[in-house]
């Protein structure tokens, strides 16, 4: 927040990264200053002496004994309270905000890097506004429930992710408080369980997970116990596109599900990689709450569709958001056509206010996916179902 008032560019890195990712991506981008985990401190320092415009690095905590004296000649390592510090003494008044204009970069986002090094998409704040309004469009228009300041999100997806920093500027929007996981997958049953979020987004794995050891625990229980689940699952199965409630198996058998998930979601939504169809059946039956599916990019700002309520149909992400327009173009190499009948199959293209403008000092990147309209190519293959 203090980037956008200040009309800084934010470069978020995954703490995952390898080295050279991590050189590729400050070296490209020519940034000046960094915010580091006291855990990942003296991996960067290693890499300092070779980023010569990195005058500046923050440690978000305490700073590990001996690491000061790696700063090198004419750089500086402080950690937050000192930062902060600085702020309240020494003569520093806050300086006047710098307001961006529309098409100013906001942030610059680099996207995994499957075969070659990570591309930097360049997200205006055009772009990221208009995933921010689109998402709270989804909270006023009913499409999602009503959230508030009696609501709690538990945050698991990386911060550096743009759906989670899209969702975060929604979510305190509506005063909806946030608490962050310890960033250990094994103990994320203990986050859940401590804080009993009401809003839960996360990646097919995470319910994959939950999926896989509630399946694993009835079927070990085996007999009337694993019966009665099976009987249970069964029969909200076949109402399920009607409502995904039953009065008497929600408290009889699935409350324990839930009770595992802190007892109190009222929205679970999975997006960043497809879901499987009966893990997404498996959490709607379960625990008998609005459980959606998104699709989205780095380049679209995050977000770009979301099912509906209601909407039961295996594989079906939803229609676009209110900032995204959406096309499909055919692909016969592939045998994907838009003249495909029942419904047209074919490449996605998207355009509209969320796209991002470029990819970082890679003009030939930029002009393989944005045609001369500004249709974005996914590289998805999609399918029109209406």
């Amino acid at each position: 927040h203090a980037c956008y008032i200040y009309g800084l560019v934010s470069v978020p890195m995954y703490d995952t990264l390898g080295t050279e990712a991590v050189m590729h991506m400050a070296s490209e981008a020519e940034i000046a200053a960094v915010a580091v985990a006291p855990e990942k401190l003296a991996d960067f320092c290693r890499l300092w002496p070779q980023l010569p415009l990195v005058k500046t690095v923050v440690v978000l905590g305490q700073t590990p004994d001996g690491t000061a004296a790696v700063a090198p000649e004419g750089a500086r390592l402080l950690t937050l309270d000192e930062l902060m510090e600085l702020g309240n003494t020494g003569g520093h008044a806050p300086l006047p905000a710098t307001p961006a204009g529309p098409n100013d970069v906001c942030t610059i986002c680099y996207t995994s890097g499957t075969t070659n090094m990570p591309k930097g998409a360049v997200i205006p704040h055009m772009g990221f506004m208009s995933a921010t309004r689109a998402g709270h469009e989804l909270f006023k228009t009913g499409q999602c429930p009503a959230l508030g300041p009696s609501d709690v999100h538990l945050s698991i997806l990386p911060l550096a992710h743009c759906l989670e920093r899209a969702l975060h500027a929604v979510l305190t929007g509506h005063g909806v408080p946030i608490g962050f996981n310890q960033g250990d997958i094994r103990k994320l049953a203990d986050d859940i369980g401590e804080l009993r979020p009401t809003v839960l987004v996360g990646v097919p794995r995470i319910f994959n997970r939950i999926h896989d050891q509630v399946w694993a625990q009835v079927n070990a229980k085996g007999g009337v116990a694993a019966s009665l689940f099976k009987y249970a699952y069964r029969t909200k199965k076949e109402n399920l596109k009607a409502t995904n409630h039953h009065w008497l198996w929600d408290r009889l058998v699935f409350g324990a599900v839930r009770n595992k998930l802190g007892g109190r979601l009222r929205l679970v939504i999975s997006g960043s990689a497809p879901i499987s169809g009966d893990v997404l059946e498996f959490m709607r039956i379960t625990l008998s709450t609005t459980v959606l599916e998104g699709y989205g990019l780095t380049e679209v700002s995050g977000p770009c569709t979301l099912s509906v309520v209601g909407d039961h149909v295996p594989g079906s992400v939803g229609p676009p958001l209110s900032t995204c327009k959406m096309k499909l173009v055919s692909v016969p190499e592939m045998g994907y056509t838009v003249d495909d009948r029942p419904y047209q199959r074919g490449e996605l293209f998207v355009k509209g206010n969320g796209l991002f403008s470029h990819y970082h000092k890679r003009p030939d990147l930029t002009a393989e996916v944005i045609d001369a309209d500004g249709w974005f190519a996914t590289g998805d293959i999609g399918m029109f179902d209406e």
